[in-house]
């Protein structure tokens, strides 16, 4: 069973079994990278690319959060689950909520500054290029 014509290549025969050169490497296609810098619409599409993946990034912290918030504060505020909550439920419910949040917008924004001043200063994980490991 022969793909070639969905996948760029032609149709097999014995010469192309023996042949070991790929047609991928062929640059005659006449289609250009869209991601490509140097094509006018390139850098274009790599920002709305970068913007969409930063975007569903967001979406998923945000269920994270959602998601962590109902169960850590739902097993340490409601005691006797029911069909309504106490007033004594509720306001723990809005205090762990609040702390909740606040962790993790702490969290978050010294996380993007190390990542930050790591890309500028080019150490990863906060391995500098020629030294030890650094805590903040």
């Amino acid at each position: 069973m022969s793909f070639g014509g969905f996948f760029g290549g032609g149709s097999s025969s014995s010469s192309d079994k023996n042949n070991n050169t790929s047609s991928s490497s062929s640059t005659s296609s006449g289609f250009s990278n869209p991601l490509s810098p140097s094509s006018p619409s390139g850098s274009e599409t790599l920002q709305k690319l970068q913007a969409a993946v930063a975007e569903q990034a967001n979406v998923v912290n945000a269920r994270t959060l959602i998601s962590k918030v109902n169960e850590v504060c739902f097993a340490n505020c409601i005691t006797n689950p029911g069909t309504s909550i106490s007033a004594g439920e509720n306001k723990c419910l809005n205090a762990c909520m609040e702390k909740y949040f606040d962790a993790w917008n702490v969290t978050s924004r010294v996380f993007t500054t190390r990542v930050q001043r790591e890309s500028a200063t080019g150490s990863i994980g906060g391995v500098s290029p020629g030294g030890g490991k650094e805590l903040f």
